[in-house]
C-alpha cells in the first residue's frame, strides 16, 4: 500500500442547504490531506447546488456533480463510479467528521484488510449542533474517540 493513499469521500446531497456548510467544512479540516470529496446534488429543490458550487470554487479537492433525483443508493453508486481513490468513505450531507476521522481509518489498514468504522455523527436542531460524534477505531471496536471539534463549525458558514 502507498503510504498516503487517495481517499474518495462520497457525499450524496439532497435538500441539505441548512447543514451542508458544516459538513463540507469538516471534510476540509481533515488532518489527512490526500482526499477528494465527491459531492453529488441529487435533485435538490433548495440552495444545495449553489452552496456546493460556492465551496468547490474555493477548493479543487471538492468535486461537484448534479443529477435528477435518483435516491441515496443510486447516488452513492454514481459516487463510486466517479471515485478515483484507493479507499471510499460514504458521508451523509448532514454528518460531520472529526478532524482525524479519515486518518484513523487509513492508519488501521493492513494488506488484505477491509476497513469499517462506526461513526455516530452530530445531529442538527435547526442550525444548532446538538450531539457530538464518536468514532470507533476499526481494530478496537470498543474504543471510542470523542469528537470535540464541532463547537467550531457553524452550519450557516459559507466560504
Amino acid at each position: 500500500m502507498k503510504e498516503k493513499p487517495l481517499v474518495s469521500i462520497v457525499a450524496p446531497c439532497y435538500n441539505a442547504a441548512e447543514y451542508l456548510a458544516a459538513c463540507v467544512n469538516s471534510v476540509m479540516a481533515q488532518d489527512y490531506q490526500n482526499w477528494e470529496c465527491i459531492l453529488i446534488n441529487d435533485g435538490s429543490r433548495d440552495e444545495t447546488l449553489e452552496i456546493l458550487i460556492e465551496f468547490a470554487a474555493q477548493n479543487p479537492k471538492l468535486k461537484v456533480f448534479s443529477q435528477d433525483n435518483a435516491g441515496l443508493s443510486a447516488t452513492r453508486n454514481r459516487g463510486m463510479d466517479l471515485a478515483k481513490g484507493e479507499f471510499v468513505y460514504f458521508l451523509d450531507s448532514d454528518d460531520l467528521l472529526s478532524a482525524d476521522a479519515i486518518n484513523v481509518l487509513v492508519s488501521a489498514f493492513d494488506d488484505n484488510d477491509i476497513i469499517s468504522g462506526i461513526t455516530v455523527n452530530s445531529t442538527f436542531e435547526g442550525s444548532k449542533i446538538i450531539k457530538g460524534s464518536h468514532l470507533l477505531y476499526p481494530k478496537e471496536g470498543d474504543v471510542t474517540f470523542i469528537n470535540d471539534d464541532f463547537a467550531r463549525w457553524k452550519a450557516d458558514f459559507r466560504p
